[in-house]
């Protein structure tokens, strides 16, 4: 079991805790594939959406996605919504 794992098991037995797995890469050709971080440009979505580092208007959509899918879970806690998993 990773750390992040264990950390995640551990805390939730105080509290709730929610993880995630970001498996997307911006780049399908690139080797580096998704990486550590590469969540945080789309879930703070600058980067993405203002297309510094957008390919495609995909991929611009799929930025503004996660920024309101991860806003709305701040604030009202539902997840899953907006078709990405939950």
């Amino acid at each position: 079991i990773c750390p992040t794992q264990q950390l995640i098991k551990s805390l939730s037995k105080q509290q709730p805790i929610y993880g995630y797995v970001f498996n997307y890469s911006p780049d399908p050709k690139s080797k580096l594939r998704a990486h550590h971080g590469i969540d945080l440009m789309y879930a703070f979505g600058a980067d993405a959406i203002y297309n510094k580092m957008a390919h495609s208007e995909q991929e611009r959509v799929f930025a503004t996605k996660v920024v309101t899918y991860f806003a709305t879970f701040a604030k009202t806690g539902k997840k899953g919504e907006f078709g990405l998993p939950d």
